[in-house]
């Protein structure tokens, strides 16, 4: 593995278990990626994690989906309305509205790390989305670091903006054809990111074994069961995790 001539001291990178989308409840009222699931997550002292999308005016939401019909009573893109639009279609659960990201940095305000992935699809530019996080993120105090599935995401933030923290996020498909493997070392040569954020399916894998013993982070997704918290915990540095996992 080509790895950077220098790997990048971050102390706080990887040194808490990381809520996916904010500590989510459907069963307590809080939806996912929303200000009560990620607030909730800050206030019990975990790093949290959510997902950024684009609206059509260019603001920068806290939402996972490219649709809106899975988790609000909207259909359609996210990127075909305006975020004023979004007022109109809350999240089905507890009619808590979709967040923008300004107001979910406000609300996290510096007190536990924060892992911003930016969702992008094959047949669209990151660029627009990657620009705005930057945008957004210039005055934060706070440690954060942006992740995705997406190399073209990374590359934007190693070429624009070196200081930001990154990270790339792999399939456990990835590893499975030899094509995928080699795309992968080129991606992460071409990249250079700081860390990588792994499906636990794909653990244990001497391919991330290497990674870590070149001083790297590695961390795993998306972690649910106590099972998959031992099998994370012997070999990465950090879990992403949904309950009962963690708490239980």
């Amino acid at each position: 593995m080509a790895a950077r001539k220098q790997t990048r001291h971050i102390p706080w990178l990887g040194n808490l278990d990381i809520a996916h989308r904010g500590l989510f409840d459907r069963t307590e009222g809080r939806e996912e990626n929303t200000l009560s699931a990620i607030t909730y997550a800050a206030d019990k002292g975990y790093a949290v994690e959510f997902d950024v999308v684009l609206t059509r005016d260019e603001t920068v939401i806290v939402f996972h989906d490219a649709t809106l019909d899975r988790l609000t009573d909207g259909k359609g893109r996210v990127d075909t309305v305006d975020f004023a639009d979004l007022a109109h279609t809350p999240t089905k659960l507890n009619g808590e509205p979709i967040p923008c990201l300004a107001d979910v940095l406000s609300a996290v305000a510096g007190r536990v790390p924060i892992y911003l992935e930016i969702k992008s699809a094959r047949k669209y530019d990151p660029t627009r989305l990657c620009r705005e996080v930057y945008r957004l993120l210039a005055d934060y105090k706070g440690d954060v670091c942006i992740m995705s599935f997406d190399p073209r995401a990374v590359r934007w933030f190693r070429k624009n903006a070196p200081e930001i923290v990154r990270g790339l996020v792999i399939e456990d498909k990835t590893l499975q054809k030899t094509s995928s493997r080699l795309m992968l070392r080129y991606a992460i040569r071409r990249n250079t990111p700081d860390f990588l954020s792994v499906d636990i399916s794909s653990l244990p894998h001497p391919y991330y074994t290497r990674w870590r013993k070149t001083g790297k982070k590695l961390i795993t997704w998306t972690v649910r069961t106590k099972e998959q918290e031992v099998l994370g915990r012997q070999h990465t540095d950090a879990l992403t995790f949904e309950k009962p996992a963690v708490l239980s």
